[in-house]
């Protein structure tokens, strides 16, 4: 969360100034280095492959207590790719095996290339694609010429020795080296159509994270500056819809693709406004958020089971054993017990919790009936246990009663009234901490069912995400692969800059600054939040996906039968806007941007170090 108004006057000048990505000064070259010289840890510098052993053979990469390793000629914090494409067990090879369907339409295209360091993601990329030119980007390019010999060696493609996260730089490169490429209108009424004779790659993972200018880490804010691209049609999305494949640091993935309700907050809402998929194709198999989600496993499972359903419809190859996530291995293993059923809604509620391995660890271990401190723990975590099991039932008592209550509602308001009432009543009744997980778990829920498909862009997913093992990066810091193809977006969010008859599409990027600020409360109060008299009369009539249990919302009264404003998803998010254009007392642009800049607690906590960016600067 920004600190003070003083600096969000700062950003809010900025704003005013230029609102677009392309009018911006991204990181200069001395930002971009200025970090060099600080190394891994020294446990995350396992060389297990012949190219791993080859960078660590020069002796660049060491620990940060070693003076020879304090400054280093090249960027030792880039995380490289160096499992084998033509081993069998490489990654960039079961990348290409898993994925190479997809990658079809984009044979014979333009590819960029950005940070492609050893290249042996780039190499296994362009033998699937054979695109007419592939131009690498890399600052470095002097140091990774041994390992990209046999690539650039061949006719069509071209390493040039700039950074590709300098915009300038990228837009040259794309207009000197891809004549073919025509810009689009991106004020046009009709959407910018997709562009497959582009396609971009890009590794923005490190190790350890380079922070700069308020973000934790650069590869972030650019990760956040190619999405927003997206909605403002600026710098390779001038060109069409161009796919993008993105290595980034595993836990970065999360901002992106949150996995439930407790990590889903701005930017990853703008990701569901932007891109028609937006899948991991690999990653960790490890979720480091699990234990604070608060998300049923049983809708997990579920989750998994879809994307199982949904690749086995588009014959997508098989996933090698190695490469399977442990749910993924049990569906495979009976399909006919998880495929096309509705877990969640007759099971009992189960979720992760922090001691479940300690007494897992402890049964196995030790005798209940000892007088052992490992006995006593056991059975305070037994009880615990007990408790928690109790407590589970009872929550999934409360969801079927919830669930029960907006089936009467949304078939006869009137006589729904009591069934309302008692489980607001049940609710209360709840102790105030449990009270908050029960909440938790409901939004997930709410967010799974919604028709006619899931709001995470997770649980939409095409295909389970392979799982890569830390030692096929060097340094082994987990690193994902993000595939983000961008959507025809509604007009309304594409109005940006002086030039457009409204600048709807900047209002809506202020005002989701706004609105997540404050998500915990009730979803129809949201839009007097944001503007004062915004709301009040007439809601019903202009947004009123806000009681279609449909379409995301909810018909109950109650305080504990209400949506969240957190859980809101694209549709009633375009009725809002709309109400908003509409609205006769809206504000101006700058009298918008004014209040967000000087309102104390009008910045959700994204706005430094992690999604600023959400606004494009």
């Amino acid at each position: 969360m920004i600190g003070c108004p003083a600096y969000k006057r700062v950003v809010a000048r900025q704003l005013c100034s230029s609102f677009r990505c392309a009018g911006r000064r991204p990181p200069c070259r001395g930002a971009a280095s200025k970090a060099r010289g600080r190394s891994p840890p020294v446990d995350w510098l396992a060389a297990e492959t012949d190219v791993a052993r080859r960078l660590q053979d020069t002796g660049l990469w060491r620990s940060t207590r070693s003076r020879r390793g304090q400054n280093p000629s090249i960027d030792t914090r880039r995380v490289n790719i160096v499992s084998e494409e033509l081993c069998f067990f490489g990654i960039a090879a079961d990348i290409i095996k898993y994925i190479g369907h997809t990658l079809e339409r984009h044979h014979g295209c333009d590819l960029l290339d950005l940070n492609p360091g050893t290249g042996l993601w780039s190499r296994a990329l362009h033998d699937a694609v054979q695109p007419r030119k592939h131009v690498l980007l890399d600052l470095d390019a002097d140091f990774y010429e041994p390992f990209l010999r046999d690539l650039v060696s061949r006719p069509n493609v071209e390493v040039i020795k700039k950074s590709g996260i300098i915009w300038e730089n990228l837009e040259e490169v794309v207009a000197s080296r891809f004549p073919s490429q025509t810009k689009i209108d991106p004020h046009a009424e009709e959407p910018p159509p997709r562009n497959d004779t582009l396609l971009v790659t890009a590794n923005l993972s490190t190790c350890p994270k380079r922070a700069y200018r308020g973000f934790d880490n650069v590869g972030t804010m650019v990760l956040y500056q190619l999405l927003s691209s997206v909605r403002q049609g600026s710098l390779l999305q001038q060109y069409g819809r161009v796919r993008l494949l993105v290595w980034a640091n595993d836990e970065d993935k999360h901002r992106l693709l949150p996995r439930s309700v407790l990590r889903r907050r701005r930017s990853a809402f703008e990701a569901e406004l932007s891109c028609e998929w937006l899948h991991e194709v690999c990653g960790s198999s490890v979720d480091v958020h699990a234990r604070m989600a608060l998300r049923d496993e049983w809708l997990n499972a579920e989750s998994c089971a879809a994307a199982a359903a949904r690749m086995r419809a588009a014959g997508v190859p098989t996933m090698p054993l190695r490469r399977q996530t442990d749910m993924l291995r049990k569906i495979n293993a009976d399909p006919n017990a998880w495929l096309s059923k509705k877990l969640a809604d007759t099971e009992t509620p189960q979720l992760t919790r922090p001691y479940i391995e300690e007494l897992r660890r402890l049964r196995e271990t030790v005798n209940p009936d000892d007088d052992g401190a490992d006995a006593v723990r056991l059975r305070q975590l037994e009880y615990r246990d007990r408790h928690e099991h109790k407590l589970a039932a009872r929550f999934g008592a409360l969801l079927r009663q919830r669930t029960e209550a907006i089936a009467a509602a949304a078939g006869d308001p009137n006589s729904s009234a009591s069934l309302d009432a008692a489980y607001a009543a049940a609710v209360a009744r709840l102790p105030k901490n449990k009270a908050a997980e029960y909440r938790r778990l409901v939004d997930n829920h709410h967010l799974f069912r919604q028709p006619p498909q899931p709001v995470l862009l997770w649980d939409r997913r095409a295909y389970e995400p392979l799982v890569a093992a830390a030692a096929e990066f060097f340094p082994n810091a987990p690193t994902a692969l993000l595939d983000m193809q961008p959507k025809a977006m509604d007009p309304i969010l594409r109005q940006y800059g002086a030039a457009s008859a409204s600048r709807s599409g900047e209002m809506s990027d202020v005002l989701l600054h706004l609105w997540f600020a404050n998500t915990l409360g009730p979803l129809e109060d949201g839009p007097d939040r944001l503007w004062g008299g915004f709301g009040g009369d007439g809601l019903e009539e202009r947004c009123p996906s806000f009681w279609d249990p449909a379409r995301g919302g909810s018909p109950l009264r109650s305080e504990a039968g209400r949506v969240l404003a957190r859980c809101i998803n694209e549709e009633q998010w375009l009725e809002v806007m709309r109400a908003w254009m509409a609205w006769p007392f809206r504000p101006a642009y700058t009298q918008l941007l004014s209040r967000w800049a000087e309102e104390e607690n009008a910045a959700d906590d994204e706005d430094t170090k992690s999604g600023a960016m959400g606004l494009g600067f």
